[in-house]
């Protein structure tokens, strides 16, 4: 797999589950720690929590973070998450995928 994304740190909303996960894994698997943020840390279809499986399938590093998309303190804290996690080789979030959407209803 290439390393398109080596030395990046992505962002991904709704990465517990579907094509979150996808997005999550993929972004992994080109170069890039990711920071798994999500309300729920198991996927919906079972299985391996993503922050679980991309240090297992790559060389990557991956940190699950509570996180509801309509809380701006929340994307917030995920978006700072990089600079906390001891041994992260990447210092700060340079990719931001939210895959979910926000309804006012």
């Amino acid at each position: 797999m290439s390393q398109l994304l080596a030395g990046e740190t992505a962002v991904v909303t709704g990465a517990a589950s579907g094509l979150g996960r996808e997005i999550s894994l993929t972004f992994a698997e080109h170069g890039a720690d990711v920071v798994v943020a999500d309300v729920r840390k198991n996927p919906r279809e079972g299985g391996e929590p993503t922050h679980e499986r991309i240090p297992a399938e790559t060389e990557q590093q991956a940190v699950y973070v509570d996180c509801d998309v309509p809380d701006r303190t929340d994307l917030e804290a995920a978006a700072a998450r990089p600079r906390s996690s001891a041994g992260w080789t990447s210092g700060s979030t340079t990719l931001v995928f939210t895959k979910q959407s926000t309804s006012s209803t």
